[in-house]
């Protein structure tokens, strides 16, 4: 039982996370953990799921919440498949705020997903208005440790469905008056942290919709075999999603790669609507006519920086600034040169896979000058020459907030009198992350 205590703690949220720098968990064994939501009748009504790799000897701790919302996702509906993951109730997923305003919370089949946000995250209107928009896709959000924020909570629950409560944090007045309160406001409330029957009892007493804690259930450990995803095919398959080319040409890249067939089908599977009969997916035509050609360009992005190594945990996560970069990169390339759709592919090609290198801990000369991409990509990305490559630069330099030199924008296709400026740059890049 030893080994499985320590799994089990590997996988809790990163506020109970306390093991020793030497212990290592199994990552083609564990992939993931699930720990169950309760109604009033003790039947299962969602799984929240968790990701903790064990701690990396010799690096220092860093903030990497993206990196692991991005893997849990990976494993639970390509590796694992999210219908045996979440066993046909709702999951639950932590986020961090940068990962709620990208474009992977596309991946994930909305009717069935609750986006759980710490409240420990500052309030802002960008922030309310990206959970608003999701909601109006079918997302639910709930917010969590509440018990860390002392302010007011008016501004921030008009955007939310659900409401956590950690139990073990909370006085008993204190537990009845916030239960009142935000079931007047609407919300579910979720007791958190419930550890004894006693617990429950007093959750019950006060009025809370659903229970979860280690009174039912310690996270559980959720085993599979985790395939190593060849990188150069799903460099062919960005590049194939990007030119829309034929289903025939992708479904021959996909055949030469079985672990990322098995990939699409369960993703395929998780893009049916929940509540209808569910077909059967009878080939790979079938699997990208239910996921699309935007959907499978995320995924594939998802698989190339979010299924990283252990060593890709020295790094902070990434995924969030390329994919704000790639967005700004077309949309500045369309600006400059509407008519050259071409141009607005690489672009934005070329800015995603611009810190391809980062996650698989090598430079980008070594990574970058081995993947099967063009002489002007790759000329961009490694020293920043070309139209592609004074994108980037213009991306970088907005990223950190430096001028942007003259030179770069016009070498784009931009006329002197149509030149942005720097707060138009800026105004252009905030735009396209939110």
């Amino acid at each position: 039982m030893a080994k499985l205590d320590l799994t089990i703690k590997d996988c809790t949220k990163e506020g109970d996370l306390d093991v020793s720098p030497d212990v290592q968990v199994s990552e083609p064994d564990v992939l993931l953990a699930r720990q169950p939501i309760m109604n009033q009748h003790g039947v299962r009504v969602g799984h929240e799921l968790l990701f903790r790799p064990a701690p990396i000897v010799g690096f220092p701790v860093a903030e990497k919440g993206f990196l692991w919302t991005a893997s849990v996702i990976q494993r639970a509906l390509g590796t694992v498949g999210l219908e045996e993951v979440l066993d046909g109730v709702d999951g639950y997923f932590n986020c961090t705020e940068a990962f709620l305003e990208s474009d992977l919370t596309e991946v994930l089949p909305a009717e069935r997903t609750v986006l759980e946000l710490s409240a420990a995250i500052a309030p802002s209107g960008e922030l309310g208005r990206r959970c608003d928009t999701l909601r109006t896709k079918g997302f639910r959000i709930a917010l969590s440790d509440l018990h860390l924020r002392k302010q007011d909570w008016s501004g921030v629950l008009r955007h939310v469905d659900i409401v956590k409560l950690d139990w073990r944090a909370l006085g008993s007045d204190e537990r009845r008056r916030l239960v009142d309160e935000f079931q007047r406001a609407g919300k579910i409330v979720i007791a958190e942290k419930v550890e004894t029957r006693l617990s429950l009892d007093e959750a019950r007493a006060a009025g809370c919709d659903h229970f979860q804690g280690y009174y039912f259930m310690h996270p559980e450990p959720v085993r599979g075999r985790q395939l190593a995803m060849p990188t150069a095919v799903l460099i062919r398959l960005l590049q194939l999603a990007m030119r829309d080319c034929r289903i025939d040409e992708i479904e021959k890249e996909l055949r030469a790669s079985p672990a990322l067939t098995v990939q699409l089908l369960r993703l395929a599977n998780a893009a049916q609507q929940p509540r209808v009969q569910r077909e059967n997916i009878t080939s790979i035509k079938h699997a990208m006519s239910l996921v699309g050609l935007r959907q499978l360009t995320r995924w594939c992005c998802l698989l190339l920086y979010g299924g990283a190594t252990p060593a890709a945990m020295a790094h902070d996560p990434l995924i969030q600034m390329v994919l704000s970069r790639a967005r700004f990169a077309e949309r500045l390339a369309f600006d400059a040169d509407p008519a050259d759709g071409q141009f607005l592919q690489h672009a934005y090609l070329t800015a995603l896979l611009s810190l391809v290198h980062v996650p698989h801990g090598v430079p980008a000369t070594d990574f970058v000058g081995r993947l099967p991409i063009s002489a002007s990509m790759r000329a961009a990305i490694l020293h920043g020459e070309g139209r592609l490559g004074a994108l980037l630069c213009i991306a970088q330099s907005v990223e950190s907030a430096e001028s942007t030199p003259a030179e770069r924008l016009a070498e784009i296709g931009y006329l002197p009198d149509r030149r942005p400026d720097w707060h138009t740059l800026k105004s252009m890049f905030y735009r396209t992350s939110a």
